[in-house]
């Protein structure tokens, strides 16, 4: 398989040229770990090409993974996918709807660049939120007819995908551009056993490499059809760091010979195999989803379920009131995904905690940009009052409460590991 950053960092790395260059440790140091390591991180050189402006083997590697999973276009990321969010933003025409269910960078680069825009409401069920439908969609869009770009997540934390393909040849009807969250899916497209590309279906979309792909943590593609392919890689090159790492790169170059590989000798059908085994064999619900290989239990207790699973040697992506997530990529060895069945089969089954939805008064709402003093107040004080600081659970890193909106029940707060906006229980607040 053809991988050429990798090869062009390999091949000079076994030079072993006098680096008068940057980075600072020179190619080498006094320990095994990072020998290896500092000897393929390199900078901007002759031969090594710029993400900035690729021309050669970056410009190569960006190609083959575009071609790999039928994109136009692909730009590497290594800042995130929260970067290709900024990008898409920034990228938007008129007014933009969101979901609810975005990752709260969505909602912080709506802040940061100043955007208008609309969330549509994610209908509920059991404690977590649904994707969006079409007709969601439809009732915005005829309700405020100013919204030009529409900003989904697909697919969202449980592998549930939205039917993107509908949604797509509506707003092209409508001339309304489609962006798309899909940081859990970079690995679609590449079997057959898994959902098409999410870049068929959409004008843009953002896909985080390192989550369900060998590749390196921090690294991200923005897939992007030719009509907004320019724009929005003068914005990826505005928030992109101006010094990449290459080790970065070339993870994802890897990453994507690597599925491709994987799939032509039938490791895929391998991985689906063992999750079915899993899912049927083991005596515990499973999430019925469209990612087979994201593996949710279902009808339990998260938090006591992820716990006796740590005490037993298995980490999870994270939990919910009643739902264990637990990713598995094509990378998965064969003996640990043994070893899981071996030991869900062991687990006890904990009664699932009655799970409170929320509804949501409006379905479509404007998001409100205020200002004003603001202080912090016990989460038994905040109920009623105006949050100034997007706050929710991390993960899924998803706002339960967005900056300009009223606080209700704050104490859902308390039911996650970790949060983001809180200090000490305490909610920043606009002072009345």
């Amino acid at each position: 398989m053809q991988t050429p950053i990798l090869d062009m960092l390999k091949n000079y790395a076994q030079q072993n040229c006098l680096r008068f260059h940057m980075p600072g440790h020179k190619g080498s140091a006094d320990d095994d770990f990072f020998d290896h390591l500092f000897a393929c991180d390199i900078t901007e050189l002759d031969f090594s090409d710029n993400l900035l402006q690729p021309t050669g083997v970056i410009k190569q590697a960006q190609d083959l993974f575009a071609n790999a999973v039928g994109a136009q276009n692909c730009f590497f990321v290594t800042n995130g996918s929260t970067c290709g969010v900024l990008s898409m933003v920034s990228a938007s025409k008129g007014k933009l709807l969101v979901e609810r269910a975005s990752h709260a960078s969505v909602f912080n680069a709506l802040q940061l660049l100043g955007k208008d825009a609309f969330v549509v409401n994610n209908k509920m069920d059991d404690g977590r939120f649904l994707p969006v439908t079409l007709q969601q969609i439809k009732n915005c869009i005829e309700k405020h007819k100013d919204i030009k770009t529409v900003l989904l997540t697909s697919p969202n934390y449980y592998g549930e995908c939205c039917n993107l393909d509908e949604i797509y040849e509506f707003c092209q009807s409508k001339g309304i551009l489609l962006f798309v969250d899909g940081a859990h899916g970079a690995h679609f497209g590449f079997s057959k056993l898994l959902p098409q590309s999410i870049a068929k279906s959409c004008d843009a979309c953002v896909v985080s490499t390192h989550k369900t792909l060998p590749a390196l943590t921090q690294t991200a593609c923005v897939l992007a059809k030719d009509v907004v392919a320019d724009q929005i890689k003068q914005y990826i090159n505005v928030f992109n760091s101006s010094s990449p790492n290459y080790l970065l790169l070339a993870s994802i170059d890897f990453a994507r010979a690597y599925m491709q590989k994987q799939a032509e000798d039938g490791c895929d059908k391998i991985t689906f195999d063992l999750i079915n085994q899993i899912k049927t064999q083991t005596g515990h619900q499973f999430l019925k989803n469209d990612d087979f290989s994201r593996l949710v239990l279902a009808d339990t207790n998260g938090a006591k379920a992820s716990e006796w699973l740590k005490n037993n040697g298995v980490y999870v992506e994270f939990c919910d009131s009643s739902r264990v997530v637990m990713i598995v990529s094509v990378a998965e060895k064969t003996q640990n995904l043994l070893k899981l069945k071996d030991v869900l089969m062991r687990m006890p089954r904990f009664e699932k905690p009655h799970a409170k939805d929320v509804c949501y008064h409006d379905e479509c709402c404007k998001i409100v940009n205020i200002c004003g003093e603001v202080q912090l107040v016990d989460i038994k004080d905040a109920e009623g009052r105006v949050c100034a600081q997007q706050c929710g659970g991390y993960p899924p890193c998803i706002p339960l409460f967005l900056r300009g909106e009223k606080i209700t029940n704050a104490d859902r707060l308390l039911g996650f590991a970790d949060t983001f906006g809180l200090c000490d229980k305490k909610i920043k607040v606009f002072k009345k």
